[in-house]
């Protein structure tokens, strides 16, 4: 399955805004991939890049608040949404918006 991820900057390597590196949705340790390429566009805004992005261990994002026992969210906030740990995501392209 193809995924991808949105940003305003162009970067080699994914690591989080905190540094941290756990699969919990809530401190800041994983990276948020999208099935939809538009929404991925979306989040890169008029001058960023999307990333398309191999993830093997990618869970959805709905499974993982499930499997932190976290209460559950509307599903246009889950649907196509994907997390995964930043030492298993691997740039397969990069592209200008």
């Amino acid at each position: 399955m193809k995924l991808y991820h949105g940003s305003p900057s162009r970067f080699s390597a994914f690591r989080t805004p905190t540094g941290r590196e756990e699969m919990d949705v809530t401190c800041g340790g994983v990276i948020y991939l999208t099935e939809c390429r538009k929404t991925a566009q979306k989040y890169a805004g008029r001058h960023g890049y999307v990333y398309t992005v191999a993830a093997p261990s990618a869970v959805p994002y709905a499974e993982q608040r499930r499997r932190q026992n976290l209460p559950r969210k509307n599903k246009r906030y889950l649907r196509g949404v994907w997390v995964a740990l930043a030492a298993d995501c691997r740039i397969v392209e990069c592209t200008q918006v």
